[in-house]
């Protein structure tokens, strides 16, 4: 009964969404069977969402995939929340930087008694954000990925500067380093938010941050 009246919400409300907020768009994911193969696990994700905010991205990510249309855009910029954006003094983790575009504005966010600590594993990929970070002295940059232990991970690098993944095939040894250790090294501030974009690693990262 349950994923019954799931699928109808969904159907139900997937085409309430505001036209200023839901562009049309094609998506490449797009799979009208989905409920069908994943309707326990799609309950079970759904009913450990609390706030509606969430709920409805959730259902509008479903939306996308099942019915090729709708995408529910947020009326706030990328990792500005109103309830987690970066503000003055603030100590962040960037944890997968990438080039350091999104640590940079952190940096911006978080002046003058802040700092950002980026962290990117791909050393071709880490080049390029240390060199685009020698000025601002608000980040901080470091060669390494985030995780449970200090250890060496394989990824899988798909293009020049393009977002890697953990892949036993993969080409290129990385390093990874626990933020619990990281942060008791000498005159390091424990952060106060922190960012994530690490191609699911999370769980791993997170618990490497339990302290």
């Amino acid at each position: 009964a349950l994923t019954v009246g799931l699928r109808y919400e969904f159907g139900g409300t997937l085409r309430w969404l505001d036209a200023h907020l839901v562009p049309k768009q094609k998506s490449r994911l797009a799979d009208p069977k989905l409920f069908v193969r994943h309707s326990n696990e799609i309950v079970t994700m759904y009913e450990l969402l609390e706030d509606k905010d969430s709920k409805a991205t959730f259902r509008s990510i479903l939306a996308s995939h099942h019915y090729n249309g709708y995408l529910r855009i947020a009326p706030y910029q990328e990792y500005r929340h109103p309830l987690v954006k970066v503000m003055p003094g603030d100590i962040v983790v960037d944890a997968s930087a990438h080039v350091g575009k999104v640590a940079r504005s952190f940096g911006k966010a978080c002046r003058p008694t802040g700092v950002v600590y980026a962290f990117e594993p791909d050393p071709a990929t880490f080049a390029e954000l240390a060199r685009r970070n020698k000025d601002p002295p608000r980040v901080q940059t470091a060669n390494a990925g985030g995780g449970a232990l200090i250890h060496d991970v394989i990824i899988q690098q798909r293009k020049r500067f393009k977002c890697g993944s953990l892949n036993d095939d993969g080409q290129k040894k990385v390093s990874v380093v626990s933020f619990n250790d990281f942060f008791k090294q000498p005159g390091r501030r424990p952060p106060t938010i922190m960012k994530f974009d690490v191609e699911g690693a999370e769980a791993a990262t997170l618990a490497g941050a339990e302290g």
